[in-house]
Parts: C-alpha cells; sequence; structure tokens
C-alpha cells in the first residue's frame, strides 16, 4: 500500500505527528510518501523510512506548489493531509490516481479548532464574517469531499460538529506518542512540555497541574520550554503558585 502524507507547516506539532506515523507505517510494510516543506524535513522523512519531496505550499492559494504536490501522490492508495493548507487542496483538487487505477482514498487530519472559534481571549464571543464564511461554510463543506476526517479527541469532535463540520466523517484517533521502556514515575523525575508560549496553548493549565502534582510529589520538577507572548503571565503565575523553585 502506498500512503503520501502532505505537509506544509515548516515545525510544529502536525509535522512531528507526521513523522512519527511515517516511521510506524513503515515498519508495518507500507509504501510511505511525504510532501514537505523544507529540504531539513525531508532528511528526516527520508531517515523514518519516507520518500519525501520537498514542496512548500507557501500560502493558501499557491496552485503551483498544488499541482506539483498533486503530481506527487499519483499511485497513492491513500493521501493523508496534516494541516489546514494541506488538506484545502487535499480535498480541492481531483482525487489522485491510484495504480493501476481507479482513486486515491483521501484522508484528513484536523489537529485542533480555528483559532477564532477557540474561546477567549484567543477566540471571540462571535467570530468575524471571514472568519464564518472560512470556516462553517468554505472549509467544513470541503471536509464532505474527503473520505475520512481524523480528529485527536473528543472534545475537538464535538466541537468542529457544532460550527458545521460533518461528524459522521469524523474519526476521532488520539495522536500517536513514543514511548520508551524507560518512561516512567521515578522520584526526583521532571515534568516538561515545549511549546508556543502563546495563550492557544493554555499553559496555564499545565502550571495549575503541576501545582496539584507537586502537592503530592514534592520532588517532582516541572519544565517550559518556548517563547512567545504569553510568557510573562506565565512566569507570573507560577510564583503566584509557588512553583519558583520547582520550575
Amino acid at each position: 500500500m502506498r500512503v503520501v502524507l502532505v505537509t506544509s507547516l515548516e515545525r510544529g506539532g502536525p509535522v512531528e505527528h507526521s513523522l512519527l506515523l511515517a516511521r510506524e507505517l513503515t515498519r508495518h510494510g507500507a509504501d510511505v510518501g511525504a510532501v514537505c516543506a523544507t529540504p531539513e524535513l525531508r532528511q528526516r522523512f527520508e531517515a523514518a523510512g519516507a520518500d519525501a519531496a520537498v514542496i512548500p505550499l507557501r500560502r493558501t492559494l499557491d496552485v503551483s506548489g498544488a499541482r506539483a504536490a498533486m503530481r506527487f501522490c499519483d499511485g497513492a492508495d491513500v493521501v493523508h493531509g496534516q494541516d489546514r493548507r494541506s488538506g484545502f487542496w487535499l480535498r480541492l483538487w481531483p482525487r489522485a490516481r491510484r495504480s493501476p487505477g481507479g482513486r486515491a482514498v483521501r484522508v484528513c487530519t484536523i489537529h485542533g479548532l480555528p483559532d477564532p472559534y477557540l474561546p477567549p481571549p484567543v477566540g471571540t464571543d462571535r467570530p468575524a464574517l471571514r472568519d464564518r464564511l472560512a470556516y462553517p461554510l468554505l472549509d467544513a463543506r470541503l471536509c464532505r469531499r474527503a473520505d475520512a476526517i481524523v480528529v485527536p479527541s473528543e472534545a475537538g469532535a464535538a466541537l468542529l460538529a457544532r460550527i458545521g463540520y460533518p461528524r459522521e466523517l469524523m474519526t476521532v484517533i488520539p495522536n500517536g506518542v513514543e514511548v520508551h521502556e524507560e518512561t516512567g514515575p521515578r522520584a526526583g523525575g521532571a515534568v516538561g512540555t515545549v511549546s508556543m508560549l502563546e495563550p492557544v496553548k493554555a499553559l496555564d493549565v499545565f502550571l495549575r497541574a503541576a501545582a496539584r502534582v507537586r502537592a503530592g510529589r514534592p520532588d517532582t520538577r516541572f519544565e517550559v520550554y518556548g517563547t512567545g507572548s504569553d510568557e510573562q503571565r506565565l512566569a507570573s503565575l507560577a510564583r503566584e503558585l509557588g512553583l519558583e523553585d520547582r520550575l
């Protein structure tokens, strides 16, 4: 089986998920291809066992990039879009030709809600007209051209369905996590997160959870890596929660 993963991002959770998926699909015997944005990512996909091509989709309406990606997908049994930009083109273009005949199955993963539809302070109580046109009307309707929509959580599926995405096409599959044998709680261990320090990531939830964990496991350390506009607010919250010496 030939599976092509299509990504347009240079970094982030969907990219890391795609790399893990490429490696595991290869391990299970699939012939994996990958469309990616940079030479560095091509090297990483190739190390995961995929046949990778650098085809940047630099903007939503990157027609030339979309055509190149579509040509790369010819012969695939499954074409899997991993972010909104790649998913847009995957659903819009004709089905890739499958070898020796027929058309490829189209799968899209929606890793999160559109930012305008997240709760404040990230989103708003009433999204702008442009966002109402872009998501409930255009994006949600294009989803009906896919054979399957993958969502990583039941909460995400429910919220997407609420704004018009087709719930009947959604399958909830939590993101895979690579767990090593030595992973497990231990005295003096650390719990960390790598993330943009932005409100959309809700790292205040991580800090409040850390304070609760510390109450029962006072030897645990916590680590937050990243940069962003929320850095000072999070530092202030950490002080309020009494985490300065353990964070």
